[in-house]
């Protein structure tokens, strides 16, 4: 892509395309892309963008995410809004896919075959060079500290989701305690929402659970509503001051009767105390990389 690093860090927007584990990739990739590139970013699932009426220019740049590049309703987003933006990239998996062909540029994000239902690979991989787009286009904005410190993390990420899944008899052993539910909530504050959002997903796909999932800012805006002893939630509390947030919105959980799992990155005795069960991830200092090793634990 680097051909379009320029036209990215001039556009007037950047909209992130994508359809089910993709379409929250680009959730964390517009996110990212705000508060790391300070350019202007928003998702939108290409199901429904390519039977709206958006304002493209341009100075708009479309970046299409999806792991087989063959999305029916990624592609016909392409072929709508080629002659519109002044670029589209492609974030695919399969080389020599549909999309990588329609695409002005792109990346391939070689996370090799994905077989799982969870697509645990091609989603990290998904994540992973959104942010590494991020953090090129906006490397003149950010410090170097900064800009160090996410290459250090994302070299120390293989080793730290191996603790995450290492934990495995503990993981086996929540399972068994909460497979006889039938509704879940789950729920993060800040980029953890999105992870809330997939962890859902996941849920229903591999569990065939009914999961639902929200920002934890809007628990009290209905979903608090359903909270019972027979519906249980699952709080992903972070390390930032949104983290510190996410103890009144247990608190909302608890004081209706309903059983709460709370994953944390960092210790916490009273959110320890009152959870019905905790599960401990490592802690990172970049909020995005992080996430993934929540997202390790969901799946």
């Amino acid at each position: 892509i680097s051909e379009h690093i320029e036209t990215i860090r001039q556009a007037d927007e950047i909209i992130f395309i994508g359809c089910g584990s993709a379409f929250l990739a680009a959730q964390v990739a517009s996110r990212a892309m705000e508060d790391i590139g300070r350019v202007k970013s928003r998702a939108i699932n290409a199901g429904e963008l390519q039977y709206q009426n958006p304002v493209i220019t341009e100075r708009t740049v479309i970046v299409a995410i999806s792991q087989s590049g063959e999305t029916a309703d990624t592609l016909g987003c392409i072929k709508v809004l080629k002659d519109k933006a002044a670029a589209i990239i492609g974030i695919v998996n399969v080389v020599g896919s549909n999309i990588s062909k329609e695409v002005d540029s792109g990346i391939y994000i070689r996370a090799g075959r994905e077989i799982s239902v969870a697509s645990s690979k091609a989603l990290t991989n998904m994540i992973i060079n959104c942010l590494m787009m991020a953090y090129l286009v906006g490397k003149d904005k950010i410090s170097h500290l900064e800009y160090e410190t996410f290459i250090q993390e994302i070299q120390l990420l293989p080793s730290l989701l191996e603790k995450v899944l290492s934990k495995e008899q503990n993981i086996q052993s929540l399972a068994r305690q909460f497979a006889t539910y039938e509704n879940m909530l789950c729920i993060g504050r800040g980029s953890l929402e999105t992870i809330a959002l997939e962890g859902a997903l996941k849920i229903k796909e591999l569990s065939y659970i009914h999961a639902e999932g929200y920002s934890a800012a809007e628990l009290k805006h209905g979903p608090l509503a359903l909270v019972c002893p027979d519906i249980l939630t699952i709080a992903l509390v972070g390390n930032n001051l949104l983290g510190q947030k996410m103890l009144g919105n247990i608190k909302e959980v608890i004081t209706r009767d309903g059983p709460i799992l709370s994953v944390m990155s960092t210790a916490s005795e009273e959110i320890e105390n009152i959870s019905t069960k905790t599960f401990h991830v490592p802690n990172m200092t970049n909020i995005y990389l992080q996430g993934i090793l929540y997202l390790g634990f969901l799946q």
